[in-house]
């Protein structure tokens, strides 16, 4: 087996030898961006992977305990070592079953719910099962992730997420049919005056009066990064 290079962050490392999918920009950027108020006590990070969203939620809020749910038992391998080679290990549980029924085996009540998730229904998928699993949405649908996670929040609780445009425009359509609205969301292209390429979003019960809508780019030239993204990212990246 090849052997990855950890991913070294300035409070944590992530070991990524077993993982289906490696550390990426989305869930650095989701992590960084997410809202967490100060009476956040429980988080469920959905698909957790390497761990990384959990890692960076302990980081963030002191106060609060992280259920990381991952169905791919070699991902999990990875984030059980992360988590226990972390300074939070005693915030962070690990769950490895599928998020689908996640809330029928747990009385979690959830304040916040994030997630980097797979997003791809109709693409070739890849030769290798458990890749595929972890890129495509056969597996959890966006119906599916609302209706998994709806159970465990309350009134006040939020869902964060990262998606491309088209596929964040169709979890947002799913969202209210059960009455849930992007109540922040921040666009996110490559360059300066290029297309977006990703949405973060916050959901919340109800319309909002005003929403939240901010937008950046990642670089100011190739390989350099432009300072919105150097700020947002600041408490992570070496």
């Amino acid at each position: 087996m090849k052997v990855s290079a950890p991913f070294i962050f300035k409070q944590f490392a992530i070991r990524q030898q077993h993982a289906a999918f490696k550390v990426g920009t989305d869930s650095v950027l989701l992590g960084s961006w997410i809202n967490i108020p100060d009476n956040t006590n429980t988080i469920v990070d959905v698909g957790t992977g390497t761990g990384i969203l959990a890692l960076m939620m302990a980081q963030r809020c002191a106060t609060a305990f992280i259920h990381a749910v991952e169905i791919d038992p070699l991902s999990a391998k990875d984030a059980a070592y992360n988590f226990k080679a972390s300074p939070w290990n005693s915030r962070i549980t690990l769950h490895v079953e599928d998020f689908s029924t996640f809330h029928h085996k747990n009385s979690i009540q959830a304040d916040l719910v994030i997630t980097n998730p797979p997003y791809f229904n109709h693409s070739l998928k890849n030769d290798e099962n458990r890749i595929s699993r972890a890129r495509h949405a056969d597996t959890l649908s966006f119906k599916t992730l609302w209706q998994a996670s709806i159970p465990m929040m309350h009134p006040l609780s939020a869902l964060a997420l990262i998606l491309p445009v088209y596929e964040m425009e169709r979890f947002a359509a799913f969202g209210k049919r059960y009455g849930w609205f992007m109540h922040r969301s921040c666009w996110v292209s490559s360059f300066k005056d290029t297309q977006p390429i990703r949405i973060m979003g916050e959901f919340r019960q109800g319309r909002p009066h005003q929403p939240e809508v901010t937008g950046f780019y990642l670089y100011q030239t190739e390989g350099k990064r432009s300072e919105a993204y150097e700020m947002l990212t600041a408490d992570f990246y070496l």
